[in-house]
């Protein structure tokens, strides 16, 4: 597809990641990517009861960004399921709210301790000591 003089130029949101409103979406241009791939005989798609896999077949002759996408995409891995593609991306959500809400209270708490501490004569030292802990 070629794009001429009046033709709509397609969009990008500033970090370039986001869905796009017009024809171009970063999601079909990854997809693009795979299919060049598959296509150049570079990785094997392949379906087995309804799961989709992906199978590295060579290394060689790889511009330098291709070679930076399938490690992305694979993960140090031969081979990947759909649901595994870029699995070292994910977020852990729940992971990552637990981790934070139990950081949250201990700060919470320091943060009284120190208030109390410095109702009754301490000193504002202790909540920088606070702060660095954290």
């Amino acid at each position: 597809m070629t794009l001429g003089y009046a033709d709509p130029v397609p969009t990008f949101d500033k970090t370039g990641l986001g869905e796009e409103s017009r024809h171009l979406k970063f999601k079909n241009m990854v997809q693009a990517i795979i299919l060049d791939l598959i296509d150049r005989g570079y990785i094997a798609y392949s379906q087995e009861n309804g799961v989709d896999t992906l199978r590295r077949i060579s290394k060689e002759g790889l511009a330098d960004y291709e070679f930076d996408f399938l490690e992305m995409l694979f993960d140090d891995r031969i081979e990947i399921t759909d649901r595994e593609m870029f699995s070292r991306y994910y977020l852990d959500e729940k992971g990552l709210r637990k981790q934070f809400n139990k950081t949250l209270s201990l700060i919470m708490k320091e943060i009284l301790f120190v208030k109390k501490d410095s109702v009754s004569g301490g000193s504002l030292l202790k909540m920088e000591e606070v702060l660095l802990k954290v």
